[in-house]
């Protein structure tokens, strides 16, 4: 198993509670689906503060501290998206926990939800791309 594995399954998981939520939204009338959102927003809250913090841990201190000065670069712009990624949902979960609040501006709820998603795919897309091929590659590597 590749070095980058559990983390790769934990944003399949993360991709997914983000499509459950965006199905729930096109369902129908938000207030018939409120409660459901507002559970699988804290839910995915949760897994992504799991995950930065075994990212964090296990991955970008590894990157940043023992690769080459390119790489570790890389990893500390990859870390700062990551840290503003986790204060934006952490933000955008405690402003929409409240149903009637979402209720009250449903179409704010909705722009903002969208923008959150849009920023973490690209976060995630980002990692897929350029640092998980790396950590690999250089697990990889005789020592």
């Amino acid at each position: 198993m590749n070095r980058t594995a559990v983390f790769r399954k934990q944003q399949e998981d993360i991709l997914g509670l983000v499509g459950r939520i965006s199905a729930k939204l096109d369902e129908g009338p938000l207030s018939a689906q409120i409660d459901e959102i507002l559970f699988l927003l804290a839910a995915l809250q949760d897994k992504i503060a799991i995950h930065l913090v075994g990212e964090d841990e296990l991955l970008y201190t590894t990157l940043v501290r023992g690769s080459t000065e390119e790489v570790a670069v890389m990893a500390r712009e990859l870390r700062k998206e990551l840290d503003e990624l986790s204060k934006q949902v952490a933000s955008f979960a405690s402003r929409w926990e409240d149903r009637d609040v979402v209720l009250c501006q449903p179409h704010r709820f909705l722009r903002e939800a969208g923008g959150v998603f849009a920023v973490l795919d690209r976060c995630i897309q980002r990692e897929h791309q350029h640092l998980y091929p790396l950590m690999d590659q250089a697990a990889a590597q005789p020592a």
